[in-house]
């Protein structure tokens, strides 16, 4: 992923307090990473602990707003899954 991108372009990953993120985060300036809270907290917004929390079937980034976005979580337990992956490809540029 990192090794096929440019050094300028944006990563959206959904995790956010994996070793993994904060590999990604420092090789990366550009990175943004977000957890499923559930905790109350508003979608696109930071919880207490500054952790975003995102929602892959309503992601709350507009069309085009990432160059790269990496998931690693098992989408079959997604409602719906493939057609939310629709919804995941709308904030990568195209």
């Amino acid at each position: 992923m990192l090794s096929a991108s440019n050094p300028d372009e944006t990563i959206y990953l959904t995790e956010a307090v994996t070793p993994l993120f904060q590999v990604v985060a420092s090789m990366r300036k550009q990175t943004i990473g977000s957890e499923y809270l559930r905790d109350e907290t508003a979608c696109g917004t930071m919880n207490a602990a500054g952790v975003r929390h995102e929602d892959v079937t309503y992601l709350s980034f507009p069309d085009e707003a990432f160059n790269v976005i990496g998931t690693f979580d098992v989408l079959e337990h997604v409602p719906n899954s493939r057609q939310n992956s629709s919804v995941a490809c709308g904030p990568a540029a195209r």
